[in-house]
């Protein structure tokens, strides 16, 4: 569960990422999330920052974990502190996710 948001975080770049490798426009996104295709186009776009409660609908219904959204929304320098490891970890994760992908290593 989200508690807050930062300002700074790519929300939008994040959630067209995601809608992009799920093979949906922005009409169909927001037919899933009963929203306008306008909304989601300005969230996309930076021109508005999603509430929580609008984080956790998108995440639930096209089952992104979290905690992979919030990695995907991130700044490069915010990720400084993560582990290589961890980061391919985090990525190949995302990768499957998103793209319905079976990635072995």
């Amino acid at each position: 569960m989200l508690r807050y948001l930062h300002k700074k975080m790519k929300y939008g770049r994040a959630i067209k990422t995601i809608r992009v490798g799920k093979g949906l426009s922005q009409l169909d996104l927001a037919k899933i999330l009963k929203k306008t295709p306008s909304y989601i186009s300005k969230i996309e776009n930076g021109e508005r920052i999603p509430s929580t409660g609008f984080i956790e609908q998108f995440t639930n219904l096209l089952k992104i974990p979290p905690y992979l959204f919030a990695l995907l929304a991130s700044e490069k320098r915010e990720l400084n502190g993560i582990d290589k490891q961890d980061l391919e970890k985090l990525t190949q994760n995302l990768l499957e996710i998103v793209f319905d992908l079976d990635i072995k290593k």
